[in-house]
């Protein structure tokens, strides 16, 4: 099985977009390490959008270490770094999901077919170390360090914002000690950012990086978001390959806020408005779902999702695995939902032009119907307190 797992993550890893090996971290985590430890300013490349960095201003110290040696270098020593992080996440999702020794062979395959997973590594994105912080947060939970999750968690949000929305979880469930961690990190980051870099370039980082996306939305093929899906089945189609910003028309403005409230009144029955009849000994199993829930809830209500935010859903995955592996039912609609978030991240060129139109408006955002097919699954089976299906 180690045998099969490293040779399909070569083969993923060789023909899996991008083309540009480690194109994130070269134009926008690098540069922007080099410039704050240059003491250069750094509003050239959060002005640039997506093509440049757009974290919190101060995020930019993780990543000057790096800039100390030359790009080639500092590119190995990240996917390196990244690659650890892996190590970390497996090892946690391993104990979380309390897999048997098939269990932990199958999630080392899952690993390494991954495509949402091979994309970020692939372009030097930290999406696959927040996964390792998610697991993280999961395990620190269940050991009631309530306080130490909220703080990690805080940390996760800093790096990936659709995590944000851990904050109003924590919130909502009254876990005010997680709340105040992950709220406390967060505040004090943007106040040791503020301070360094000045209120200008945080208005800036607002306007450019984050006001941007709540207003327009990208047809690129990976962007996995509702606002996303919408604009693609616009007519004319929008190139795939396009980064460029589209004004979604207010019918799709309208369904994607509505199908957003849909998800997140979903959640809210499933989650917040348990049935009576619970069963107090699968508290456990409930935190569990409902923790791997938000996580799904992060990647489809969030206005730009990217294609390798979906390797979060490996969390899941090793639940599926490990109630596979102990000899319980085989939940086919989650796994159904996996297996449709888990393909290659590569654009297709398909040759008839009816194929061409199907594969645009529905086959390219695959990893979306995924996200939701299991956001569906794991609602459900909090609310039950029953086994996923």
């Amino acid at each position: 099985m180690v045998v099969a797992a490293v040779t399909f993550g070569l083969i993923g890893f060789a023909v899996s977009d991008p083309q540009t090996l480690f194109w994130d971290f070269r134009s926008a985590y690098y540069p922007a390490g080099a410039a704050v430890l240059h003491g250069a300013s750094l509003s050239p490349f959060i002005h640039k959008g997506i093509w440049g960095f757009v974290n919190l201003p101060a995020m930019a110290w993780l990543f000057a270490p790096f800039a100390v040696v030359s790009a080639k270098i500092a590119a190995l020593l990240f996917t390196f770094t990244g690659i650890c992080a892996l190590a970390i996440a497996y090892l946690l999702m391993v104990d979380l999901a309390r897999l048997t020794s098939i269990g932990r062979a199958w999630l080392l395959l899952a690993m390494s077919v991954n495509g949402p997973l091979i994309y970020s590594l692939k372009l030097g994105n930290t999406s696959h170390i927040v996964l390792a912080m998610l697991a993280g947060g999961l395990w620190l939970l269940r050991r009631k360090l309530v306080l130490l999750a909220g703080v990690l968690l805080g940390i996760a949000a800093l790096v990936k914002l659709p995590l944000l929305l851990f904050g109003a979880y924590f919130l909502l469930r009254r876990n005010y000690l997680a709340a105040m961690g992950f709220f406390g990190l967060i505040l004090a980051a943007f106040v040791v950012s503020v301070g360094i870099f000045g209120w200008g370039l945080h208005v800036q980082w607002y306007e450019d990086d984050i006001r941007t996306f709540n207003s327009h939305a990208l047809a690129a093929f990976n962007v996995q978001s509702l606002q996303s899906f919408l604009v693609r089945l616009r007519e004319p189609a929008p190139p795939l390959a396009d980064w460029q910003l589209y004004v979604p028309l207010p019918e799709a403005r309208y369904l994607a806020l509505s199908g957003t409230l849909a998800l997140l009144a979903f959640f809210f029955w499933c989650n917040v408005i348990p049935r009576r009849e619970q069963d107090p000994t699968r508290a456990i199993e409930r935190q569990n779902y409902e923790y791997l829930a938000v996580i799904v809830l992060c990647l489809i209500s969030s206005p730009l999702s990217w294609t390798h935010y979906y390797c979060w859903l490996l969390l899941p995955a090793a639940f599926v695995i490990g109630q596979a592996t102990r000899g319980g039912k085989l939940p086919w609609i989650s796994v159904a939902g996996l297996m449709l978030a888990t393909p290659l991240v590569l654009l297709l060129h398909p040759g008839s032009d009816g194929l061409a139109a199907f594969y645009e408006k529905a086959i390219v955002s695959i990893w979306l119907l995924g996200g939701i097919v299991l956001f569906v699954t794991l609602s459900l089976a909090t609310r039950t307190a029953d086994r996923l299906r």
